[in-house]
């Protein structure tokens, strides 16, 4: 059965590019390499689907490799399709440029395989190698890599395997409006370690030559935090084009609103907070696991440790708790007529708004579990309510038919928020966005979304210095407390009643 979406509706005369995509495209022709570094919402694709285009009809392209992540695979696909909309453009062209283009995934770029290894002293193991997979080893006309951020991290399988692609292309450019993660500078450099080296194969010899040119300090787990910042600066301009929303579109206002939610068990935040979990079922190893327990808490649940129920088969319990974000939650739609998208970090998160949500109006979800062309029914369709998971529906969806929406959750990630706000806020979008924040009054969820914020990302070490903190702060409480006078007694106060 096919399914079909209500399409919004056009402008009977035909579109045409903005000045920056035809830009873009141009340059595209020129060089060999070229980074777009275009916000979220500018219309990048069609930069690079105008120059495919056209070097397909000039046949100087005959082989075209797109690489994303997996959830913007159809977007690919179906942007082509629009390219009908826009001047210039015929089906046969289309047709002509679709039998020569592939969409890969970041994960479909590389095969994992176990082999026998014989070993010197005659042993026999398994190894896992990991290579590209065989139908895309080849060589390309152009590789195109869309949230190229994702190709960033040195260790990554998925970088590993776009820089060895990289080397079977004559043409290769990257986009993404976020090279260096942690917008509202906060940058994080190392980001560009995979994205330039993509582009250009003799810009560092390897990541160790990148932290030796251009890293200043790094921290106790060997990790950069000090870069030469005017220096890879400098790089990007070299390599990329910049382009900004605002400066290409005259984009709404947007504002953002952040409701506290009251802590309905204390107790028990209290008790996870000082280590005192044996009787919930899991324990405390690092400053970091401690928080996930604190977020889950604050959010409704807690997951136990993982408990076998059958050889080689683990489950996870899900303790319950009193939560006040579904009710903020329902406030919120009540006091709205507009389309409402709801970003959430954890299944169990989506599934309780999805309960609320449901209650109000039709809703879809859009996370691991679902079809890939669920956000259809939202955007497209009358579904009124997006539950979304933030590695799903965060990057490169459309979702300008609502201009509200809700964090239940902070997702860690400054990066990956930057790019959810910008599923509503786009081209397309004439109302003002807003974006509700629920967060939990006297926890350290309000120091994670101040930090997402304000662009930083919440790692690791952040998460341990918070724990710390919390735990010191869990001492000086039971110090107080302990010092204070028994004002019930008098003989403890010195005092006497008259």
């Amino acid at each position: 059965m096919t399914r079909t979406y209500a399409q919004p509706l056009h402008n009977p005369q035909k579109f045409t590019l903005k000045e920056h995509q035809t830009f873009a495209s141009e340059m595209m022709e020129n060089v060999d390499c070229l980074a777009l570094f275009y916000e979220a919402g500018t219309g990048k694709t069609m930069c690079v689907l105008d120059w495919a285009y056209r070097a397909v009809e000039r046949g100087d392209l005959n082989s075209l490799l797109v690489i994303c992540p997996a959830n913007i695979v159809g977007v690919w696909t179906s942007a082509v399709d629009k390219m009908i909309e826009f001047e210039g453009y015929t089906k046969d062209g289309i047709a002509r440029l679709k039998s020569i283009m592939t969409v890969r995934s970041f994960q479909k770029t590389y095969k994992t395989e176990t082999r026998e290894v014989h070993h010197r002293n005659g042993s026999k193991g398994q190894k896992r190698i990991r290579d590209i997979r065989p139908d895309i080893n080849r060589y390309w006309g152009a590789i195109v890599v869309d949230e190229a951020h994702g190709i960033g991290a040195h260790h990554s399988v998925q970088t590993k395997a776009a820089l060895a692609l990289a080397m079977k292309a004559s043409k290769r450019f990257i986009l993404t409006g976020t090279p260096v993660s942690g917008g509202g500078g906060a940058g994080d450099y190392k980001k560009l370690y995979g994205q330039l080296k993509f582009l250009d194969n003799s810009v560092w010899a390897s990541w160790t030559d990148f932290c030796r040119k251009y890293v200043l300090a790094f921290d106790v787990f060997r990790n950069p935090v000090r870069y030469r910042e005017a220096e890879l600066k400098k790089l990007m301009e070299d390599y990329g084009i910049v382009a900004r929303l605002d400066m290409c579109y005259d984009m709404p206002d947007s504002s953002e609103i952040v409701i506290p939610c009251e802590l309905k068990d204390p107790q028990a935040y209290r008790r996870i907070r000082e280590g005192d979990t044996a009787s919930y079922g899991f324990e405390i190893r690092t400053g970091g696991s401690q928080y996930v327990k604190l977020l889950e808490l604050v959010s409704g649940f807690v997951k136990t440790d993982d408990k076998e129920v059958s050889p080689g088969k683990f489950t996870k319990d899900v303790l319950r708790f009193k939560c006040d974000k579904q009710d903020a939650l329902k406030t919120i739609l009540t006091g709205t007529d507009d389309k409402v998208v709801v970003f959430c970090k954890f299944r169990e998160s989506i599934d309780d708004a999805c309960e609320v949500c449901s209650k109000m109006g039709e809703t879809v979800v859009f996370d691991g579990r679902s079809r890939k062309d669920t956000w259809r029914d939202f955007q497209y369709g009358d579904a009124r309510y997006l539950i979304c998971q933030y590695q799903s529906g965060g990057v490169g969806l459309d979702l300008y038919a609502s201009h509200t929406m809700v964090f239940y959750e902070p997702e860690w990630s400054s990066l990956l928020l930057e790019q959810a706000k910008a599923r509503i806020r786009r081209k397309g979008q004439t109302k003002r966005c807003i974006y509700y924040w629920l967060s939990t009054k006297g926890t350290i969820e309000e120091d994670a979304i101040q930090s997402v914020r304000n662009g930083v990302t919440v790692t690791t070490e952040l998460l341990e210095m918070w724990a710390k903190r919390e735990m010191k702060n869990t001492v000086s409480n039971d110090d107080e407390e302990e010092d204070s006078p028994d004002t019930d007694n008098p003989d403890e106060t010195g005092e006497s009643e008259i």
